[in-house]
């Protein structure tokens, strides 16, 4: 079932995504003004924090990391608006439809993905912690680290996290604070 599981759940975010990104695609094909950029960062913003509550920057932490991901967000943003434009634009149709239909389906995609991520199964929600913690600086301080570590396995079974762990820290061009976080001893 892990891999079943895993699997559909992958399909799940994949079609939470799809929504995600159809809001700025179809506003752009209906002629919306430019202003509705920032509606669609603001979504896009809060997809990117709502999956990734680490890059919320915290006591000591940069503020970078979570920027630069505001930043690529709003230029998906731009392109997917300014592709939906020129779809519309040389395909010579403007479709209507009601005003807000564009932002609910980009909005709707936040509470499907966080669906997904708060009912994974062990294993995933595993893979998903050990994830977040490949965003974190390369030189957290050790003790920090092994605070998160010790967390983490409060919250998953210590061999499920360090499975996920050992499989990240070994892919070539894995995160050094993964590396790291490996070669600690497990947890308390």
């Amino acid at each position: 079932m892990g891999q079943r599981e895993s699997a559909r759940r992958a399909r799940l975010l994949q079609g939470a995504t799809a929504l995600l990104y159809s809001g700025p695609l179809l506003a752009g094909l209906a002629g919306y003004g430019w202003a509705a950029v920032p509606v669609f960062a603001a979504i896009f913003g809060l997809w990117v924090v709502s999956l990734r509550p680490s890059l919320w920057p915290g006591r000591g932490m940069s503020p970078v990391p979570l920027l630069s991901k505001l930043a690529v967000q709003v230029l998906l943003v731009a392109v997917s608006f300014g592709v939906g434009r020129g779809l519309g634009g040389v395909a010579g149709v403007v479709p209507s439809f009601v005003a807000v239909l564009p932002v609910a389906l980009s909005f709707l995609a936040l509470p499907l993905a966080r669906m997904v991520f708060t009912t994974a199964p062990e294993p995933l929600t595993a893979e998903a912690m050990v994830a977040v913690l490949g965003d974190q600086p390369a030189d957290l301080p050790d003790p920090e680290l092994q605070a998160r570590l010790a967390a983490m396995a409060r919250v998953v079974p210590a061999p499920a996290l360090r499975d996920a762990l050992d499989r990240a820290a070994a892919e070539p061009g894995a995160p050094l604070v993964l590396r790291r976080a490996r070669a600690m001893p497990p947890a308390a």
